[in-house]
């Protein structure tokens, strides 16, 4: 078998290499191509009766340049036996959706609250609606998975939940009971190769302003919302996952110490359910629970933060009328200007950090004055 390249050039002054000669089956070879390493290829190819094409070649030596520049020191063979290997397990893989299923239902089982259940359920239908429901987990890799957390304005909160998720996949979550048979998903989570995204920066908090205040007490009065927005401005309860529980009771007052003025938080409603919480009722919120029960305020919706929404909407424009958290973040404001943050972080369930990363620009203290001083009285309610 004779096989040669020469070099020439087409009319139009463009340079060829042309392989040319006789195969062993009889069959001549005539060949351009545009350099001559490919025309070697094609040689060395036929030479060798190798099956593989050109295009194949190529591809072969781009999965050797992006192994090399993954920094990974293995060789192309070692990459293809690793794939095979688990490519052929994979087939009996179950799906990304089954997965997340289990998973939330694992966090359902160790009484974890409706609210974060939610939290976790809506970030990782996200990530099915992304990568599609019959993905298999270990289908999605570190640099996929990156690109996932940074196109998102919760980075964050979007990496924590997704971490936690593939360390259950792993069967090496801190939070999450052993799998009594690890799942064949991954060996490693893709997050240990992603930078966690920085939290620290400072935010400001938005609350509502006294103004805003008067005249949303007002407006939730006629809604027949003022105990649901009464008791989230000046209690700090949180509102899906305390407040809401709290009025949907048969006997809301039961909750209610009025000897001691403290309101209970039972533990199961309690976001780190670490402790019962007490919440120190101040003076001008006596005077407002006062006026609640004698005017058989304290009733029972189905959903009143859906219905206060629309009632911020009459009466605010703007992002304020869209932060679920504002009347929380506007008590937790107000009572750093009357107790200690250790105090504040106590009674709230919130940390140190929390209140100095966010809490940094607070009302003056004439402001929290008059936002202490509202009462039914003073808004002629009586």
């Amino acid at each position: 078998m004779n096989l040669k390249i020469t070099h020439g050039t087409y009319p139009s002054g463009t340079e060829f290499f042309k392989l040319s000669g006789t195969l062993k089956t009889g069959k001549r070879i005539r060949e351009n191509f545009p350099t001559e390493i490919e025309a070697i290829r094609q040689r060395n190819r036929l030479l060798s009766n190798n099956s593989i094409s050109l295009e194949e070649d190529k591809q072969a030596e781009q999965a050797i340049h992006i192994l090399k520049a993954s920094g990974i020191q293995k060789s192309i063979i070692y990459a293809v036996q690793w794939f095979v290997k688990h490519y052929s397990e994979n087939q009996n893989q179950d799906s990304l959706k089954v997965w997340v299923e289990r998973f939330l239902q694992t966090k359902i089982d160790q009484n974890r609250s409706e609210n974060t259940i939610i939290f976790m359920k809506t970030h990782l239908n996200h990530l099915l609606k992304t990568y599609g429901t019959e993905i298999k987990p270990n289908e999605l890799n570190s640099e996929q998975l990156n690109l996932y957390i940074q196109n998102n304005s919760s980075k964050s909160q979007r990496y924590r939940i997704l971490k936690g998720f593939f360390n259950y996949l792993c069967n090496n979550s801190k939070n999450t009971p052993k799998l009594k048979k690890p799942p064949l998903t991954i060996e490693e989570n893709p997050f240990n190769y992603i930078l966690k995204p920085d939290s620290t920066k400072q935010s400001e908090t938005k609350i509502f302003n006294n103004e805003e205040i008067k005249k949303l007490i007002i407006e939730s009065h006629k809604s027949d919302l003022l105990a649901y927005f009464i008791l989230s401005i000046y209690s700090g309860l949180r509102p899906m996952a305390e407040l809401q529980k709290l009025l949907r009771q048969e006997n809301p007052w039961n909750y209610f110490d009025l000897n001691r003025n403290l309101i209970h938080v039972p533990r199961e409603w309690e976001k780190t359910r670490r402790r019962v919480r007490e919440i120190e009722i101040q003076p001008n919120l006596i005077e407002w629970l006062k006026y609640i029960k004698e005017n058989n305020l304290m009733n029972l919706r189905v959903n009143h933060s859906r219905h206060f929404r629309i009632v911020k909407r009459k009466v605010l424009t703007g992002r304020k009328s869209k932060l679920p958290n504002i009347s929380r973040h506007t008590f937790i404001s107000h009572l750093l200007q009357i107790r200690d943050i250790d105090s504040v972080c106590f009674q709230c369930t919130t940390s140190h950090d929390m209140i100095r990363t966010h809490y940094f620009r607070l009302p003056t203290q004439s402001e929290s004055k008059e936002f202490w001083s509202l009462t039914p009285e003073k808004l002629n309610l009586i």
